[in-house]
């Protein structure tokens, strides 16, 4: 081999370590990159040349060569927000976006909400997911995702449940007065039914029609003999723009015990024309721990020697609702908040995971495209496989460790100027034979 390649091997040496130290300076310039991943630049020693030698034949290298750009996929640091839309993944997996014909995929978590209430990242490209029925059903079908935020319609109250207790009398102050009231809002008040009767337990809870109005509801339970209890729902005439104090049943029901707890609930809707802001009255099933064949329900009534308390009434019923507010959870379930204290799936955030996530292409934009070296794209709900958790209010920032990078620029710099001294040495050498002859 001549002198000259050895300037040939240094030259390289140079042309290598310079483009390492240029991957290290993107590197830095995006340290404030949301979701960057860093690279670094891998050599390999070119095949070296033949030469003869005592023992035979033997081998001197002629330099070096980039090997490869490698990406590096280590977490980044969790950086909190103030926006929902902020998501940051916590381990593998990355999110998939689409520009209509082609899919791309990204750690840059930062999304909002376009005019057409589609989920999208800074280059306006709808991010994928599941979509939501009206009813909160999740559609298991890639799509763009699109949260729904219009106002929820109102639904009737369908269900009362409660979970009380009910203090129990003696044979002596059984009363049976409840069973023969009216009460159609011309006879009795409230006050003909309470007054003088403390066998009668009341509690109330809020119901809802099917036009969305709220009602108050009056439950008066009163214990006929040690198995028997007989129950009314009634409103007062105020509620039903009537004459206040005068009481409506809407509806009543018997309940049968045995040792105080309850075995059968009979419940039935009493029709009342006067009732006025619908055309049909609320209809409702009130549920107390057993149905009328003794199969058990929801809540739980018992009879006992403690006072008459309720610990919860509830009912499923709802006014019309504004969106409040959305919450994305760790599977990337997106939950909508309503005014009226409801709470509806709207969608789900997937995740694309990679058999060989280092062979993806580096595209710009903070996005990743899929190739024969990264395989297909297995996509899924996160937490599940091999894909991380989503986490909400947050963005993971660079994993890029600016001390890690200066100790190699450093390096690579030495390497770079010791490189170029090799081809100063041959230049002088060659000076040397040259004054020689």
């Amino acid at each position: 081999m001549s002198i000259y390649s050895s300037m040939y091997i240094g030259m390289s040496g140079m042309r290598t370590n310079e483009h390492a130290i240029t991957v290290i300076g993107d590197n830095i310039a995006n340290m404030n990159t949301t979701g960057f991943k860093g690279a670094r630049a891998d050599f390999a020693s070119l095949i070296p040349n033949s030469v003869g030698v005592l023992n035979g034949a033997g081998q001197m290298g002629s330099g070096t060569s980039l090997a490869q750009i490698r990406s590096y996929f280590g977490q980044g640091t969790m950086h909190a927000t103030g926006s929902a839309l902020d998501l940051a993944i916590s381990g593998n997996g990355f999110f998939q976006v689409r520009n209509g014909e082609q899919d791309f995929y990204t750690r840059d978590g930062g999304f909002f909400l376009d005019a057409s209430g589609y989920v999208v990242n800074a280059a306006n490209l709808p991010v994928q997911g599941y979509n939501a029925l009206s009813d909160g059903t999740i559609v298991p079908r890639v799509g763009d995702l699109r949260i729904d935020t219009t106002p929820i319609p109102s639904q009737a109250t369908s269900e009362v449940t409660f979970d009380a207790t009910i203090a129990s009398l003696d044979s002596t102050e059984y009363a049976n007065t409840l069973a023969a009231l009216t009460l159609d809002g011309n006879t009795e008040t409230m006050s003909d039914v309470l007054g003088g009767n403390e066998n009668i337990w009341t509690t109330t809870s809020t119901i809802y029609d099917d036009a969305g109005n709220v009602h108050e509801v009056i439950f008066l339970f009163e214990q006929n003999d040690d198995a028997t209890i007989t129950y009314k729902a009634v409103v007062d005439g105020a509620d039903m723009a009537q004459t206040e104090g005068d009481l409506y049943e809407l509806g009543e029901g018997t309940i049968t015990l045995t040792d105080g707890q309850i075995t059968t609930n009979t419940w039935a809707i009493t029709a009342n024309d006067a009732f006025p802001y619908t055309t049909n009255q609320p209809a409702f099933d009130v549920l107390l721990g057993a149905d009328a064949t003794g199969a058990e329900t929801e809540g739980g009534l018992i009879v006992s020697g403690s006072e008459s308390s309720v610990n919860s009434v509830t009912q499923n019923g709802y006014g019309v609702g504004e969106a409040t507010g959305i919450e994305i959870a760790q599977d990337g379930m997106i939950t909508a908040t309503y005014s009226n204290g409801e709470e509806i799936a709207v969608g789900q955030v997937v995740l694309a995971s990679f058999d060989a996530q280092d062979g993806l292409r580096r595209l710009g934009g903070n996005l990743w495209q899929a190739n024969p070296n990264s395989g297909d794209p297995a996509i899924g709900v996160a937490g599940t496989g091999n894909r991380g958790d989503i986490r909400g209010y947050a963005l993971e920032g660079s994993n890029v460790e600016l001390e890690d990078q200066f100790v190699k620029m450093i390096q690579n710099q030495r390497t770079y100027q010791a490189n170029s001294r090799v081809i100063s040495t041959a230049s002088d050498t060659l000076q040397e034979l040259m004054n020689i002859i």
